[in-house]
């Protein structure tokens, strides 16, 4: 993603640049890298909360907060408390006017990261290093950048002192090397660009992830790494097949992926791409609606595959699945609409499951999607239910120590829990902690506080324990 040197952001040594075959610069370790090493830490050259957050999280820290209080100039920022307000000042001042300007609405994500950046009077010059694939995006995004600049004139004014050309180089250095700032849950919280992150490559099997702590990002690692390794993390979403995953890399970062992952996706398993066997009882996937290969009979029990499954028929199933699927995320917005979503999707599950592997990616998305709604209805038994059914998806595709599969059991133990099922609300919590404690470190607010949930299960348990005694 970058070409340079490491940044002042960045926090340890155990790591050195180097230039990767066909892969630009990358990141590789000095040493040996035990699993659950923090490898660096990294802050940001420049952030901006996420817009859709705004007045649900401090603007410096990033933390949830319910009594917020917002800056008293442009009333659009919000802070949880004066030293947050102070040490963000140095950034803020430099967009409070234009952002009064712009209330009550907040410019986009990418537009106020963008402002931030011409804004300082000290430009890095490692910015000029990053990649920025920019014929590319001058070729297939250029009506995207347009209404960017149109949007960032409005914004900045007479502050807008850049020339067009400049401001797309920036804009596709951005596009191409900003990282999405999550919360513990991984939930989209901020979005920032940082120095030292830029050179770490993609993979599709990586052995480290960013994890961040507010806006600090810290890189660390997932598997044993050998000295001399190279460090990759995934810039996409893992729990896709090969051929999304590829076409979505290429979108964004205009590169072909060739892991190991890539050029042997039927070793990992054909289900997550996979189709129903005719026959029932079989529980093997076959077929491909596109890519690598297409079946015509099951290798588990010799069935031959229904006409049906061909590549056309399947992709307009799919389309048909996230068409629904964005319609029910704008539904669930509102309360009153919850109902007719939950119906919804359970209808749509009930017709691809005849068709789709149980764990298919649409399939796992639409049983996500399902006790997403639940927890909101506050449907725990079936909420349960759909979380259950879907974590076989993430321990079989993510990687072991991945944050998400981590957090599934966190959400299922808590159901447990809130149910008073506390043995398997232990259970579910020990095994999200064991992952936890690598992926994201014992120090981290989530690890923390999956601590505290269980020592008081455990002490609820022996409670109740305690009483059935004695009532004996």
């Amino acid at each position: 993603m970058a070409d340079g040197k490491v940044g002042k952001g960045a926090m340890d040594c155990s790591f050195e640049i180097f230039n990767a075959p066909s892969r630009g610069r990358g990141l590789k370790t000095k040493v040996f890298l035990n699993k659950g090493n923090r490898v660096l830490s990294c802050e940001p050259y420049a952030f901006v909360s996420r817009s859709e957050m705004r007045g649900k999280i401090c603007d410096s820290c990033l933390s949830m907060g319910d009594n917020l209080q917002r800056c008293s100039a442009c009333k659009m920022v919000y802070y949880c408390s004066q030293t947050c307000q102070k040490k963000a000042w140095g950034t803020h001042k430099l967009e409070c006017k234009n952002l009064k300007k712009m209330s009550p609405i907040m410019p986009s994500d990418t537009v106020r990261l963008l402002a931030l950046l011409l804004l300082k009077n000290d430009p890095a010059k490692w910015l000029s290093d990053l990649v920025s694939h920019s014929e590319q995006i001058r070729k297939e995004k250029s009506d995207v950048f347009a209404f960017m600049f149109e949007m960032l004139n409005k914004y900045l004014g007479v502050s807008m002192q850049s020339s067009s050309e400049r401001v797309f180089e920036l804009f596709c250095k951005v596009n191409c090397n900003a990282f999405t700032i999550c919360d513990g849950e991984l939930k989209p919280i901020g979005l920032g660009l940082y120095q030292t992150l830029a050179f770490l490559n993609h993979s599709c099997e990586p052995n480290c992830i960013a994890v961040f702590n507010g806006p600090t990002c810290h890189i660390r690692s997932m598997k044993n790494v050998e000295e001399g390794q190279e460090l990759c993390i995934a810039y996409t979403e893992l729990m896709r097949p090969q051929s999304v995953r590829q076409k979505e890399l290429k979108e964004q970062y205009y590169f072909d992926c060739k892991c190991s992952r890539c050029l042997n996706e039927i070793e990992h398993g054909s289900e997550m791409n996979g189709l129903k066997c005719a026959k029932n009882e079989c529980s093997n996937a076959v077929g491909f609606y596109s890519g690598i290969s297409q079946d015509e009979t099951c290798s588990e029990c010799g069935s031959d595959v229904p006409n049906n499954y061909t590549s056309p028929s399947i992709t307009k199933l799919y389309k048909k699945i996230e068409s629904t699927l964005s319609t029910v995320n704008q539904m669930t917005l509102y309360s009153e609409k919850r109902t007719e979503a939950l119906r919804i999707c359970e209808e749509l599950l009930s017709e691809v499951e005849n068709i789709l592997h149980a764990q298919n990616f649409q399939v796992i998305k639409i049983v996500d999607k399902i006790s997403d709604v639940c927890i909101e209805m506050e449907l725990w038994n079936k909420a349960i239910h759909y979380c259950k059914r879907s974590l076989g998806g993430y321990l079989k595709f993510y990687p072991k120590y991945h944050p998400s599969t981590a957090i599934q059991l966190y959400r299922i133990g808590k159901l447990q829990v809130y149910l008073e099922k506390l043995d398997a609300g232990i259970s579910s919590l020990s095994q999200a902690r064991s992952l936890l404690e690598i992926c994201y470190g014992k120090q981290h607010s989530l690890t923390i506080q999956l601590n505290e949930l269980i020592s008081q299960t455990v002490q609820d348990m022996y409670g109740q324990q305690n009483l059935s005694m004695l009532e004996q």
